[in-house]
């Protein structure tokens, strides 16, 4: 199972309508998105196919992209406890 729109390409598109740092916050995974990183999680790294290991990669860049974004958002917000 694919994903059909990467939640990498879906964040993009969220961004490029500028929402407001609070509106960052709350952007997560869908739950088809959180179910197929759990599933690509628990296959072996040597048993994934080299697709599978890409999506994998995938998810995991969009994740250290959003959290990268988010703690962005806390500072601006003022919640980031520094």
């Amino acid at each position: 199972m694919v994903i059909d729109q990467s939640i990498l390409s879906r964040f993009v598109d969220f961004l490029s309508d500028r929402p407001s740092a609070r509106e960052v916050l709350n952007f997560k995974a869908t739950p088809n998105e959180e179910s197929r990183y759990e599933s690509l999680l628990q296959i072996g790294e040597d048993y994934r196919t080299p697709d599978e290991q890409f999506e994998l990669q995938e998810l995991q860049r969009a994740n250290h992209l959003m959290s990268m974004v988010k703690i962005k958002a806390l500072r601006e917000l003022g919640l980031d406890n520094e």
